[in-house]
């Protein structure tokens, strides 16, 4: 069987999640789908329904195979809602039917036309289905699906980012607590000059700092509150 191509297989979302069908989950595993009918079969009560699988028969399939023979490039019912509602300043979020129900490419997902039911696989239903096959094909697809298929959208942080993020938490929390020691220091009668040379920083910024804290509301102490000014590390 020739190797699966993750980064073009069609993306087919169900329920606000990503699914699989059972043709695409078969080629992936290296399995035939008779296979995966046959092990769902002799292992029903280990599949939940809405959470392993969705199975999709009458109108609900009729409506599906209708909704995504469309064209997904135009606007949905939800697009439009939330057009119309972001003219008036409400920001709402409508998820529709059709949204809901969407396959990012349909031209290479086949239904045929005169089946009579559709099993779409969440996640989690995948990863039963590698489970029990417990071959080294599908233990290594089903890692590969997890990152390139099911969570494909989920954007990662860079490292440079998340060390850029750390440093300006860690000079947020140095901030609050010299603002914390500027009022304490000041409501124990320093001036700002004082507080500066105790602090080891600026007088400029031990002004800024007591604008900031007036300006955000703080006031004086009670009288006889004891100061622990540089408490608190």
């Amino acid at each position: 069987m020739n190797a699966i191509n993750l980064q073009n297989l069609p993306k087919i979302h169900y329920q606000n999640q990503v699914v699989i069908t059972t043709e695409l989950l078969a080629k992936c595993y290296g399995a035939k789908e008779i296979q995966i009918r046959q092990n769902h079969a002799n292992n029903r009560p280990r599949f939940v329904e809405g959470v392993h699988f969705f199975k999709l028969e009458g109108d609900e399939l009729r409506a599906f195979k209708q909704i995504n023979s469309r064209e997904q490039t135009k606007p949905t019912l939800g697009d439009s809602i939330s057009d119309f509602l972001g003219q008036f300043g409400l920001d709402f979020e409508v998820v529709d039917y059709a949204e809901k129900h969407r396959v990012d490419n349909i031209d290479s997902v086949e239904i045929a036309s005169k089946v009579k039911s559709l099993t779409l696989w969440t996640e989690r239903g995948a990863a039963r289905h590698s489970k029990i096959l417990d071959s080294d094909t599908a233990w290594d697809m089903f890692d590969r699906l997890e990152t390139a298929y099911f969570h494909a959208d989920r954007q990662t942080i860079p490292d440079e980012t998340q060390i850029i993020i750390r440093n300006l938490q860690t000079e947020l929390l140095k901030s609050r607590k010299r603002m914390d020691k500027v009022w304490r220091l000041h409501q124990a009668g320093f001036s700002k000059a004082e507080s500066s040379r105790m602090l080891g920083v600026g007088e400029t910024t031990v002004r800024k700092e007591h604008s900031t804290l007036k300006a955000c509301g703080f006031t004086a102490l009670p009288v006889g509150t004891q100061l622990d000014v540089f408490g608190g590390e």
